[in-house]
């Protein structure tokens, strides 16, 4: 002090410095993690990739806007959307909650470590110096969002403290240092990659859904990117809380691959495997999934390959490889033959990961006596190769592991046929087959799935049984051969068969007894009956495709092994009759001439015959009573009952009539029915602007089909309902089907304009396509008269 007492300031230099610790620091911290948590990443990525970042070790994964757009959309941009490919960084999307969706398998996981590796070699971003990935197994179930941030402050603070080991002589106090890591995370510095949702029960799955993307302040600004497959949540979640999520996070998925980035990263030799491309054509998901790829390419590596002749080539080669890999051949056996008694028993279950959307994933068992593992208990990285796990859960890496150890086990048991023979018509069960076509006796195979109708599972199996014999080849093409080509393009050299060939080729009371038996309610595929009926009607020297193009089916109707499929329409013990009572109901279009087209001169008008015509367009309920199997095509755009179904075929409509007791309507019935006999532009007269009430047109925004008795005030002079809009309706022509690759429908629908409606509009196409505007109606099948040479025109 000086002498006046006053205290002597020192010079500013000379202030004692306060030493922060190196865990105290926020700058310190951020460096050391970034420094191992690289480290780690990279390792992660060497183990998943291999060495190397090239197009060669990696396939590139580019992200598609999946959200909403803010502005207004046609109809046909809402129904068919065309998703941007994102090109920024994925930390610059949206308000900083990213959902990336995309099925096992696809690279996920990959993706995510891509970010970090991105953002921890370059300088540390200026919002989000510290990227962390959480695999959210860590969180211990029924505790949802709770301790999520736990988790992430400890994998923060388990990465830092490594700089110990760099270190020995750094003393760290772990308490100091969680708090700094705690304050960076309010800081909001975080970005924050969430992985695993799926191993996650449905109802913790919801709390951290909701979380996330339904509650604003749960992650202050810290930015999220979860991926995950498909969500699905239980009880708990409800379609304004999903709704709310969708609003509140950023959408996106992965773009298809590229086949060239495809080709470069199998190198020549496998891309140039054109069993391989067969093979893609049946089972799409070979040349589309990355993980898959990944197989193709490990076994293409190996020398003096083989090629690849089926699917089941890629698995066991593969799984002959990781065996290479295993120390103790005698455990890794142990191991495979776990997975096969295990695949099976959920198979027999109805537990499949392909299709299991709510409840994903398999529960470890309380003691190993009751399940395949016990809880607490994690198997080695080798059989990480197969499977996904956390201390109570695990799954497969790719549902397709679980079907082909499921064939495994059926192929080396002794009742595969009875197996095959009680499952083959459920869908879980489809792919186990198909693997089972290259393991098994095919002919014995291929017998069981013809004789339990199961033409779509053995039409998709034929590339994977090399030795199946070419009269049941043949007879599976004649069966599948009317198909989409869009939806099965597998199937469209199926065309080419010509049914004498398979009659030649195959026993004919097996052929005649096969048809009736495909016929049958129980057996029933409505997909498949044009061609069933075109093989019986030959054994019976019937052209059934001159029957339609003459439109006369009296020698049809006259067929002794028809009587009992085309007498169910009128059996109550076969069908509902109220039914076809309330959707079934016939009005009659009087005699006389109508303007036609545009023809408004009295002498160009055609006279045509009294006959009848449904009066709504055929209905989901009514042609449930035809195939009792159906399920709706495009149930978006059409479910309920009493809406006109959709997705069907010229060749199934044409089946449907004849056992309805009908046929398709030629143009000039469809018209005169819709229009009467004035010209009117619509059935209810001339459109005054768009008149709401009277259609159902894509002018409405409806966005889809609606019930068929909706629109009273639309009705056409005979009183038919939905002939302008709702849906197209096919129509025949007589003396057309050998000379046409199009058939024309009429009516306009709820995809199109209201102009496209008018009575006269006509439109058209391919008989095998099934559209989701597209149904139609019938009329009595007697043949209606019309003027000498009118029909021509047409």
């Amino acid at each position: 002090m000086s002498e006046d007492n006053s205290l002597v300031p020192r010079p500013e230099d000379e202030l004692p410095a306060v030493q922060l610790l190196p865990e105290e620091s926020q700058g310190w911290v951020i460096e050391v993690y970034r420094k191992h948590c690289l480290r780690q990443v990279k390792s992660r990525l060497e183990a998943l990739l291999g060495t190397g970042r090239g197009r060669k070790r990696r396939l590139p994964q580019v992200l598609l806007d999946d959200n909403a757009v803010d502005f207004r959309q046609s109809l046909h941009e809402q129904v068919y959307p065309t998703p941007r490919a994102i090109n920024e960084p994925v930390w610059e999307l949206g308000n900083g909650k990213v959902l990336l969706q995309a099925p096992s398998g696809m690279g996920k996981t990959v993706y995510l470590l891509m970010q970090l590796e991105t953002l921890l070699e370059n300088q540390p971003h200026p919002l989000y110096p510290v990227p962390v990935y959480l695999h959210l197994g860590a969180l211990k179930e029924g505790e949802g969002f709770q301790n999520l941030f736990a988790s992430i402050h400890d994998v923060i603070l388990q990465t830092v403290l490594k700089e110990q080991e760099d270190d020995p002589d750094l003393s760290l106090d772990e308490k100091l240092l969680l708090s700094t890591i705690q304050s960076l995370a309010r800081q909001s510095l975080l970005f924050i990659a969430l992985d695993g949702v799926e191993l996650l029960h449905a109802d913790d799955r919801f709390r951290v859904y909701f979380e996330t993307f339904v509650e604003d302040q749960s992650y202050r600004s810290n930015f999220v990117l979860m991926a995950a497959r498909r969500l699905c949540f239980g009880a708990l979640a409800t379609d304004s809380i999903l709704q709310r999520g969708k609003d509140g996070g950023f959408l996106t998925s992965f773009q298809a691959l590229d086949p060239k980035d495809r080709e470069t990263y199998l190198d020549d030799d496998a891309a140039r495997n054109k069993a391989l491309e067969g093979l893609a054509k049946y089972s799409s998901e070979l040349l589309d999934t990355p993980l898959i790829l990944k197989m193709i390419k490990d076994v293409n590596e190996a020398e003096e390959a083989e090629p690849l002749q089926i699917r089941g080539d890629i698995y066991a080669r593969w799984i002959e490889r990781w065996k290479a890999l295993h120390e103790d051949p005698a455990d890794a056996e142990s191991r495979l033959a776990t997975l096969k008694r295990v695949s099976l028993e959920l198979a027999l279950e109805g537990k499949f990961q392909r299709y299991d959307f709510e409840d994903t994933g398999f529960d470890k068992a309380d003691d190993a006596e009751a399940g395949f593992l016990k809880k607490g208990e994690c198997f080695d990285h080798l059989i990480e190769a197969f499977l996904n796990q956390t201390e109570t859960r695990w799954e497969y890496r790719h549902p397709s592991f679980q079907e082909y150890w499921t064939a495994r086990a059926m192929a080396e048991g002794a009742d595969w046929q009875t197996l095959v023979r009680e499952h083959c018509r459920e869908t879980g069960w489809e792919e186990p087959i198909k693997f089972l076509a290259g393991m098994v006796s095919p002919n014995q195979l291929f017998d069981i799935l013809i004789e339990r109708g199961a033409l779509f599972l053995a039409g998709n199996s034929v590339r994977e049984a090399p030795g199946l014999s070419e009269d049941r080849a043949l007879l599976i093409g004649q069966l599948l051969k009317y198909q989409c080509k869009e939806e099965f393009p597998q199937f469209s050299r199926c065309r080419l068969i010509d049914v004498k060939d398979v009659i030649e080729a195959n026993d004919r009371k097996k052929l005649s007894d096969l048809c009736g038996r495909l016929l049958l309610r129980e057996n029933r595929d409505c997909r498949i009956l044009y061609s069933v009926l075109e093989t019986l009607l030959a054994l019976h020297g019937i052209d059934w495709v001159d029957c339609i193009d003459r439109l006369d089916f009296k020698s049809v109707n006259a067929l002794p092994e028809l009587k009992g499929f085309l007498a169910e329409a009128n059996d109550a013990q076969a069908v509902d009759l109220k039914a076809m009572r309330n959707f079934g109901e016939m009005v009659t279009v009087a005699e006389g001439k109508f303007i036609c087209q545009d023809e408004k001169d009295v002498e160009d008008q055609i006279h045509i015959s009294e006959y009848s015509i449904m009066k709504y367009p055929v209905t989901n309920a009514l042609f449930r009573q035809f195939d009792p199997n159906f399920k709706p095509r495009f149930p978006k755009y059409s479910c309920e009952d009493d809406q006109p179904v959709i997705g069907v075929n010229y060749y199934e409509a044409t089946v449907f009539a004849l056992w309805f007791g009908k046929r398709l309507p030629i143009e000039m019935e469809w018209e005169k029915a819709s229009r009467g006999v004035d010209g009117r532009d619509y059935p209810w007269g001339e459109a005054s602007g768009y008149q709401i009430g009277y259609t159902n047109t894509c002018d409405f925004m409806v966005g889809r089909t609606t019930a068929v008795r909706e629109f009273e005030h639309g009705v056409s002079p005979y009183g038919c309902y939905d002939m302008s809009g709702n849906v197209w309706e096919w129509c025949t022509q007589r003396f057309g089907p050998r000379h046409t690759t199009q058939k024309t429908v009429r009516g306009g629908s709820w995809f199109n304009y209201m102009v496209y409606s008018k009575c006269a509009f006509r439109n058209s196409f391919s008989p095998e396509e099934r559209n989701l505007s597209v149904g139609f109606r019938c009329v009595s099948q007697a043949m209606t008269e019309i003027d000498e040479g009118e029909e021509d025109d047409w």
